[in-house]
């Protein structure tokens, strides 16, 4: 696939290609940024002495760190099993 886009239509369509196949992640950032700022509302520590749990913006962005992390655990590469099947590796 080419990277280069000519006009705008060709560009939308690059960018919806890119979330159609990242789908996944995006659900798990989306996900993920939820259970922080839940974490942070009704587990968080409230005096400020907890470096994470204390601030509702690094909550939110730990969280959406670990739900990208987790989806990428149920994502394939599709050029690794490509080399594998050309290759002949099982």
């Amino acid at each position: 696939m080419d990277n280069t886009c000519v006009s705008k239509t060709d560009c939308f369509s690059m960018l919806k290609e890119k979330i159609k196949g990242n789908l996944l992640n995006f659900a798990g950032a989306l996900l993920g940024a939820i259970g922080g700022y839940l974490y942070y509302r009704f587990a968080g520590c409230k005096s400020g002495t907890c470096p994470i749990t204390s601030n509702p913006w690094i909550s939110t962005f730990w969280g959406t760190v670990t739900g990208i992390l987790f989806a990428g655990l149920f994502t394939t590469n599709k050029k690794n099993e490509k080399n594998e099947k050309e290759h002949g590796i099982d």
